[in-house]
Order: C-alpha cells, then sequence, then structure tokens
C-alpha cells in the first residue's frame, strides 16, 4: 500500500525509525495490501495562519498605518495564550496585581488558547494535543503550588512541608508500562533479560543520580525546577555539562549499557523533543534529577494529571483570566515602545487591523516568532537569537469505541515501545477509572531527527502517520483497528524548544526585555519546555511589568 507517495514498509522506516523494524519484524510482515486507515482531520496547529501572517502582512507595520486606522488603550497587551502568556495574565489580575489601574488584553493567533498545551474533546472524552502531565511541586516552586493548589490537586503536606499529591490528581495504577520482546512489561526500563553486569550498571547510575539530587549550596540547588532556582554547587560545573551532549557524558561515566541508553535517549526525546546525542547533558541530567530529594526519599514526585493533559491547566488559566480579556484569532503583527509607551499593531480574525496603546506588552512567545514581531529584534536580532532552535512533533489521537486487547501486563496511563522514534501513547480515561469502553490514545512523535529524514517524516500526511501508529500498537493491541472509530492528527510544526550544547549560556541575556516598557516570557527562556517554566516566566514577567509601575509587589514566585 502506498501513503504520501511511500510503501508501507518505507513508511513505518521513516515514522517509527529502523532500529524499531528490526526490534518488530512483525511489523514488515504485514506489508502487503492496505488494511484502510480511518477517517478524521489533520490539523497543522498555528502553521497556516503564522505562515499567512508572514506573507500577507510584508510590509503591515506601526509605522506605515494610515492616520484613520481603529484605535484602543489597555493598561497591558499580552501577545501569546499559552501557558506563559495566560499565567502572565492571571497574575496581573490577581490579588496584589492590576485591580482598577489598568486592564489586560491577551492576544492569541489561534481560535483557541492553550498553545501546545491545547485539549481536544469528543464524544468518547476529553484528550490532550501536546503537554498532558505536570509533577507534584516541591514547597520552593511557590507559584505551582499556588496554580495546583487553585485546582485542588493537593491533599496536605507531608513530614517535610511539600504538598502531597490528591488522590484523584495523581496518576492512578499502573502508571508506565513498556513493550518489549511481545509483550508488555511494568514501568519504563527495559529489565526483561537483565544481565547482572547491565543490572549493576543500573544501580551505579542510579546512585550517581542520588549524589546530584544531594548536591546542594547555601544559594540552592544545581537541579531544580523551575530552572531560575537552580544554584552554582561546588563540584558541579554546568557550564561544562551544557558544552556536551548526554549521550557523550553517558560515555564517559561508562554507561554503556543500551538498556540504560535507551532509557536516557526516550527522556531527552519524550521531555525536550531530541535525542541525547542532541540534547546537553546539564538538561539530560535534569530530566532524572529536579523532582528528587535525598530527605524525602529520593523518590519521584507523584505525577499529576487529567484526561486532557495540561489543557486543564490551561483552562484553570483561561478562566481565572477572564473571557473578556482574552481574544483569540488575533493575529500581532508589531510591537514596538518608547519612554511615552508601548504600541501593537492587531489584525482580528475578520481581517480588521488597530492599534492598541498600552503602558506594557508582555510577548510570551517562542523566540521565532518574537523575532518577527518585536520590532527591537526585527531591526537588530540578538547574537543569542540564533542559538534557539525548535523541535516539531506529531500528535495522532485514536477514538476507541472500547479498549483493545493488550499483550502482557494490564493498561497503563502512559505506554513506550522500546527502540520506537515514537515516545508512545497516554490513556484519556486512565485516569477516570475505567478500564473498560471507549476512550482516546494519544501518540506522540518527535521529529528529532536532522537532514534527510527529517524532510521524509514532515511529508508524511495523515493517513501515513495513523498508519504508523496503528502499526506500532498493533504489535501489542492485536484487534485495534476494529476498535478505532476515528483518528486526528496534528502537527506541531515548533513544538517545543530544543536543550542543544550551549544554549543555556544565551538564556540570560535572552531574559534581557527588548525595552523597559516590553518584557518577555516563555518555556524557551529556560532553555526546556515544561509547564512549571512557563509558569515562572509569566509570573516573572508580570511581576516585572507591576514593579515598573510602582508599589510593593509581593512575589508568587
Amino acid at each position: 500500500m502506498a501513503l504520501d507517495g511511500l510503501s508501507r514498509r518505507d513508511l513505518l522506516r521513516i515514522a517509527l525509525g529502523a532500529p524499531f523494524m528490526g526490534l518488530a519484524p512483525r511489523l514488515l510482515s504485514g506489508c502487503g495490501p492496505g488494511r484502510g486507515v480511518p477517517e478524521g482531520e489533520l490539523l497543522d496547529f498555528g502553521r497556516a495562519r503564522a505562515h499567512a501572517a508572514l506573507r500577507d502582512s510584508r510590509g503591515m507595520t506601526l509605522a506605515n498605518m494610515p492616520a484613520d486606522i481603529a484605535r484602543e488603550r489597555r493598561g497591558v497587551v499580552v501577545v501569546g495564550g499559552g501557558v506563559a502568556g495566560l499565567a502572565a495574565a492571571w497574575r496581573l489580575v490577581g490579588e496584589g496585581g492590576l485591580g482598577e489601574r489598568g486592564d489586560v488584553l491577551v492576544c492569541e493567533l489561534e481560535d483557541v488558547v492553550g498553545g501546545t498545551a491545547r485539549a481536544g474533546r469528543s464524544e468518547l472524552s476529553a484528550f490532550p494535543w501536546g503537554a498532558h502531565y505536570v509533577v507534584a511541586p516541591f514547597s520552593e516552586d511557590r507559584a505551582m503550588v499556588r496554580l495546583l493548589g487553585e485546582m485542588g490537586c493537593f491533599e496536605g503536606v507531608d513530614r517535610h512541608g511539600h504538598p502531597n499529591a490528591a488522590e484523584g490528581a495523581a496518576v492512578r495504577e499502573l502508571e508506565e508500562r513498556h513493550f518489549f520482546e511481545g509483550r508488555f512489561s511494568a514501568g519504563l526500563y527495559p529489565g526483561d533479560g537483565e544481565t547482572a553486569e547491565e543490572k549493576a550498571e543500573r544501580e551505579r547510575f542510579g546512585r550517581r543520580m542520588d549524589a546530584l539530587a544531594g548536591a546542594v549550596s547555601a544559594r540552592g540547588r544545581a537541579f531544580t525546577l523551575p530552572v531560575s532556582q537552580v544554584a552554582e554547587v561546588d563540584g558541579v560545573d554546568a557550564a561544562a555539562l551544557d558544552r556536551m551532549t548526554f549521550a557523550a557524558w553517558l560515555e564517559a561515566e561508562g554507561f554503556r549499557s543500551w538498556r540504560l541508553e535507551w532509557l536516557c535517549d526516550y527522556a531527552c526525546r519524550d521531555d525536550y523533543g531530541t535525542s541525547a546525542a542532541a540534547c546537553s547533558a546539564w538538561a539530560g541530567l535534569l530530566y532524572f534529577i529536579a523532582r528528587r530529594r535525598p530527605e524525602v526519599g529520593l523518590e519521584d514526585r507523584a505525577v499529576i494529571t487529567w484526561p486532557e493533559g495540561n489543557g486543564r491547566v490551561v483552562e484553570h488559566l483561561a478562566r481565572q483570566v477572564g473571557a473578556t480579556r482574552i481574544e483569540t484569532g488575533a493575529m500581532v503583527l508589531d510591537v514596538e515602545a518608547d519612554d511615552a509607551g508601548a504600541r501593537v499593531l492587531v489584525v482580528d480574525r475578520a481581517g480588521r487591523a488597530r492599534v492598541i496603546a498600552c503602558d506594557s506588552v508582555i510577548v510570551a512567545t517562542p523566540r521565532h516568532v518574537a523575532r518577527h514581531v518585536v520590532r527591537a529584534y526585527r531591526e537588530a536580532p540578538p547574537a543569542w537569537m540564533d542559538a534557539f532552535t525548535t523541535a516539531p512533533w506529531v500528535v495522532v489521537n485514536l477514538h476507541l469505541s472500547r479498549r483493545p486487547e493488550t499483550v502482557g501486563v494490564a493498561q497503563a496511563w502512559d505506554t513506550v515501545f522500546i527502540g520506537s522514534a515514537s515516545v508512545g501513547y497516554v490513556d484519556a480515561q486512565h485516569q477516570r477509572g475505567r478500564d473498560h469502553g471507549p476512550t482516546v490514545w494519544t501518540w506522540y512523535r518527535p521529529l528529532f531527527e536532522a537532514g534527510e529524514v527529517r524532510k521524509q517524516c514532515e511529508a508524511v500526511g495523515r493517513e501515513g502517520w495513523v498508519e504508523a501508529a496503528l502499526s506500532e500498537l498493533e504489535l501489542g493491541h492485536p484487534d485495534i483497528r476494529r476498535c478505532v472509530v476515528r483518528a486526528d492528527v496534528g502537527r506541531l510544526g515548533h513544538g517545543m524548544v530544543r536543550p542543544v550544547p550551549g544554549l543555556r549560556r544565551h538564556l540570560e541575556s535572552a531574559r534581557v526585555a527588548p525595552h523597559p516598557r516590553v518584557r518577555v516570557a516563555h518555556t524557551d527562556l529556560s532553555g526546556v519546555a515544561l509547564c512549571e517554566e512557563a509558569v515562572d516566566h509569566g509570573l516573572r514577567a508580570a511581576e516585572e511589568v507591576l514593579a515598573a509601575r510602582g508599589g510593593d509587589v509581593r512575589s508568587w514566585r
């Protein structure tokens, strides 16, 4: 069967990776006549509208707008309705914020807010289109404690004062499982058949992570979230770790077990959208260390999730901000500022342009968007701008009329396939305790490759990605094709910032505002695209705006 101009064999090799084809020869046995692909949509989130904005708005700037263009006045304009932008607005309108001294408008290009944390909903279930969990924070992360506390995610605190995840918020068992050698097993690490030497290496890796988790100075920890709380600690050379890849660090430390290498590579692909061979060692270690503490037994913090993933966080923030302060379908083309104030050029969904005069602007977009929107960046691009690269993602949402058969341990919330280029799928209804009946499975594939393979991946269309997802899942769920009633595909062209070696040294410069009246906020500015970072930067930018207005700003961070 040819899909998107490719044979099924070539499609699966491109979509799932050549190594996985070797580990799962059953995929090749099915490369015969077509089996049919269920109906659905292909959604290019932000891509068509953003590219149209660049194409159609060339030359449209605040400087050349006609004198009679529509104008309005706002207190603060937030450009971008992702988690960072919504968190900024949440802070501005919340306790200790603007109050009656000014109003806030969030301008979002898409028809819905959320960015890479957006969610969808069908008659079967709510489901994520991107980020799908947060981790119960330690008490020092006051922003996430406040946010998740408002959302009812906690039940008391432990003996160290850290909040406990509520039973209904923490992922229920089985949290994770992996598919390897024809069956599903619990956890992410492929331990079946592990040799004594491999076990010893895994245990040594664990001790190394434990030691780094305990790396603390009077100023703070070497690895923690949000990264704004990271401190210099003797014995941890963060700059050196940022100059090398995680794969190179593992090699230098003598960690060579293929099982451990797979786990570390999966971690980088899952959280950062890039491989261990392209991820900085500092970011790779952050994944394993930031959520562990010696004083609480070095156990990872509980994972918190919902059927719609981090779409639940987006819904809460948007509700707190208020619908009247959020404008979707609003394309921001230009932002400029001087001592007198700031101005924003916006085109609404009907194609009408207007100028918004305001006291301050918060640009809560990725760097590759900010460089086109902010006049100061366009006219004199900073040297650090080119250090930022992004990882596209493909997401397939499979709507199931019932749960398919499973080979091995029972269904988990998160399921991965050892050796695959995908990072597996999550079950929207697992958190509801519903192990039977309809659900939505969300399958993720980061496009971390470079060169020709990357181009081939980006050329695959809806049918190709659906076929790849079904072919992979069919290995452990033989009857899945009889359960799927719909299959939608979403493409996130610039899904997340890639923490490549050397990026971290540019982050401090990137966080400097281009003008006192124009502040910046986004996960890009941490070098890792995590919810904790989006919230932290949103609050930071909002509090910078509040501080510039004078008065005592009591930080939520």
